[in-house]
C-alpha cells in the first residue's frame, strides 16, 4: 500500500502539478469529492490545463494566420476548467480511496510536499528535454542501420 501512495504522489504531481500549488492554507474538504477537487485544486491541474490550451491556440495562431485574433480571444474565453475538472473527479474516485485522498493533501501541506510542487515543473521541462535529446539519438542509430543495410530513408 505504501509503494501504491507513493507511486500515486509521483505520479499524481508529475501529471499535475507542472504549475505550482494553489494557497496549503484552504480548509479541510469533507467528502471524497470535495477532497478530490481540493487535491486538484492544490497541484494546480487546472492552471496546467490552461497552460496546454493557450499553447494549442497560440500554435494555431500561428499555423493560420489569416484567422483574425478576435476568433482566438473569443474561443478562449469559452474554455471552462470545470468542464475538465469534471471529467477528471471521476477518474481519482475509481483510482484511489479517500484515504489515499486525504494522505494526498496531507503530503502536499509538508515541506516535501510544498517543495515537490515547485520543483516539478522544472524537473519535467528538464527530463522532457533530456527524453527529447535521447529518442533523437536513437532515430539517428536507426537511420543510419538502415542506410548501412541499404535501406532508402525518408529522413
Amino acid at each position: 500500500m505504501k509503494r501504491k501512495l507513493a507511486l500515486g504522489i509521483v505520479l499524481l504531481a508529475i501529471a499535475s502539478s507542472c504549475f505550482g500549488a494553489s494557497d496549503a492554507s484552504e480548509a479541510a474538504p469533507s467528502g471524497k469529492e470535495a477532497k478530490i477537487r481540493a487535491l486538484l485544486r492544490r497541484t494546480g491541474s487546472a492552471r496546467m490545463a490552461v497552460q496546454m490550451i493557450d499553447q494549442m491556440i497560440a500554435t494555431f495562431r500561428q499555423t493560420m494566420p489569416e484567422v483574425p485574433g478576435a476568433f482566438w480571444d473569443e474561443f478562449r474565453n469559452e474554455v471552462r476548467t470545470e468542464d475538465l475538472e469534471a471529467m477528471i473527479v471521476p477518474i481519482y474516485d475509481r483510482h484511489y480511496e479517500e484515504s489515499d485522498i486525504q494522505a494526498l493533501l496531507d503530503f502536499f501541506d509538508t515541506a516535501a510536499g510544498r517543495k515537490m510542487l515547485k520543483e516539478t515543473p522544472g524537473i519535467l521541462t528538464e527530463s522532457m528535454d533530456a527524453g527529447k535529446k535521447w529518442g533523437q539519438g536513437i532515430a539517428e542509430k536507426i537511420i543510419e542501420r538502415l542506410r548501412k543495410r541499404g535501406y532508402k530513408t525518408n529522413a
